[in-house]
């Protein structure tokens, strides 16, 4: 009769054990309901579920059921112990007195017996069962018995709920990939799409800003081992902010290109910054601890906020990095944010060729300026909206006095350091709303919108004595010239631009009869 109920309890405490395994939704749960399944109906003084952390070689106690006992941290080394030693050779251990045991570490004063089984998945322990008792013989072949089908049960219900929670991360995971494959590559998309670098990255940060993502793009310098940041997704006030904080223009700020790969192991490679302040510390120069810190929490990096770290290559040439961040980046992220640096490094290229292609087709080659062609394109624009709205409009026209003489006196190569000397005086002359172009030989053209006939005469005598008083410095010496400089204004008898710059070119023929040096206007 007793040998029946024991056999009944038995397969009682097996078929609970099956419910809970199926009932349960994660490891945890699993194992929490089983040490309250064994203490509750079997009333060991101790029943534990130790699980192995592989990486430290290491059992921790998961759940316990322990009477009258506080439970502890506590860790047990492989091969130490009776539960070390059962998780080291994968056999169970029954000892009816543990005095006996040398093995036995004592956890417990009053414990007298103790039975330890592995809990294995195949040959592999994943963790250990330990039951104690405060009498000496408490266990049983027939419990060992028991509880070798106890811990196959749970070693087999925690290998399917792990192997389920892996799955469904590589679903999460996949799906997270996907989902930032193709936000990403919309970025890169309309990236790609951008005329020169500035509105590529313009338009870099616009779109990771949809994806709650911020960015910092600092390009390198091709005369120095040095990389400037160009372009922050932050906010002006942010930027202001940041720079009273740290009291410097962060883009004025040179950074050396060794201080920002954090080891010659990943200059080339993505990866995610365990410490930001680090990167923070390289961007922002003599900055206290406190004050990085402050940074950091202004821009949003902080709590579970990762740093990715992306190099710009291209033709194995770094030409740039990439710094994002944002919630949820995470390890797994690397590879997606792989191929997109790789994008936006062809994206920046290209559009830094586009822009250097534009540039020179409207621009002289010889002095940097405008070329005629060019000129005369963004000077319609002008005379068109001053007709339409009835501005005002002037034009010079400016020639370089005695330049044969010069040119035959030095060469051409000096009259050529010359007109660029010239063009540069001029630029600094202007506004940035005047355009300067390059009208002939040793001729310039300048279009001054909104400008009235009296301001416009006021600017040539300034730039005709800004010419004269200037230094030009050149392969043979320093060398004084002075321009004639001729005046037109937009009116009813010049229909055409090509009549109103016409008018000025007279006009500046007059200034050369007249003695030169002077402004003349018709």
């Amino acid at each position: 009769m007793v040998n029946e109920r024991k056999r009944a309890d038995d397969l009682a405490i097996l078929h609970a054990m099956a419910l809970a395994a199926t009932q349960a939704s994660d490891e945890n749960e699993l194992l929490v309901r089983a040490t309250h399944l064994i203490g509750e109906r079997l009333h060991p003084f101790v029943f534990d579920i130790l699980l192995l952390d592989e990486a430290r070689g290491e059992l921790y106690v998961h759940s316990s059921f322990q009477a009258n006992q506080v439970i502890e941290d506590l860790r047990i080394p492989l091969g130490v112990g009776v539960t070390g030693m059962v998780a080291k050779s994968g056999k169970p251990k029954r000892l009816n007195d543990i005095n006996q045991s040398h093995n036995y570490i004592s956890g417990n004063r009053l414990t007298r017996s103790e039975l330890c089984l592995p809990l294995k998945v195949g040959e592999n322990v994943i963790g250990v069962l330990n039951l104690e008792s405060t009498e000496t013989g408490a266990f049983t072949p027939q419990d060992e018995a028991l509880f070798e089908i106890v811990a196959g049960q749970l070693a087999t219900s925690i290998q399917r709920l792990r192997t389920a929670k892996d799955e469904r991360q590589q679903t999460r995971r996949l799906e997270r990939a996907n989902a930032m494959i193709k936000a990403l590559a919309q970025v890169g998309s309309r990236a790609v799409a951008a005329l020169d670098p500035s509105s590529m990255m313009e338009t870099l940060g616009k779109e990771l800003t949809n994806l709650a993502m911020n960015c910092i793009v600092a390009l390198a310098d091709d005369a120095s081992e040095n990389v400037y940041i160009r372009y922050t997704s932050l906010p002006p006030q942010t930027m202001r902010l940041v720079e009273k904080i740290s009291r410097q223009k962060v883009q004025d700020h040179p950074i050396p290109l060794g201080q920002v790969s954090f080891g010659d192991d990943k200059p080339q490679y993505p990866f995610l910054l365990n410490d930001p302040k680090v990167l923070a510390k390289s961007l922002i120069a003599d900055v206290s601890l406190t004050s990085l810190t402050k940074i950091l929490d202004i821009i949003g990096v902080k709590g579970n906020v990762s740093v990715c770290h992306l190099p710009l290559m291209t033709e194995g040439k770094l030409i740039g990095i990439l710094w994002m961040w944002g919630e949820g980046l995470k390890e797994s992220d690397l590879p997606t944010l792989s191929l997109f640096s790789s994008q936006v490094a062809i994206a920046l290229q290209n559009a830094k060729l586009l822009a250097e292609v534009r540039r020179l087709a409207i621009t002289d080659e010889l002095t940097g300026i405008y070329n005629r062609r060019h000129l005369f394109e963004l000077a319609d624009r002008i005379f068109d909206e001053a007709v339409r709205y009835r501005h005002p409009l002037s034009v010079l026209v400016l020639d370089i006095d005695h330049f044969k003489n010069l040119n035959d006196r030095f060469g051409h190569l000096i009259g050529d350091q010359v007109l660029r000397e010239v063009a540069a005086l001029l630029q600094k002359s202007l506004r940035s709303s005047d355009i300067l172009g390059r009208y002939g030989g040793e001729e310039f053209a300048i279009i001054l919108p909104s400008t009235t006939k009296e301001a416009a005469v006021q600017v040539a005598e300034r730039i005709r004595l800004d010419v004269a008083q200037g230094e030009i410095h050149t392969d043979a010496g320093t060398i004084s010239v002075c321009v004639s400089v001729g005046v037109s204004m937009l009116s009813k008898d010049l229909p055409t631009l090509t009549a109103l710059i016409h008018r000025a070119d007279q006009a500046m023929y007059i200034a050369k009869g007249a003695g030169r040096n002077c402004v003349a206007v018709k």
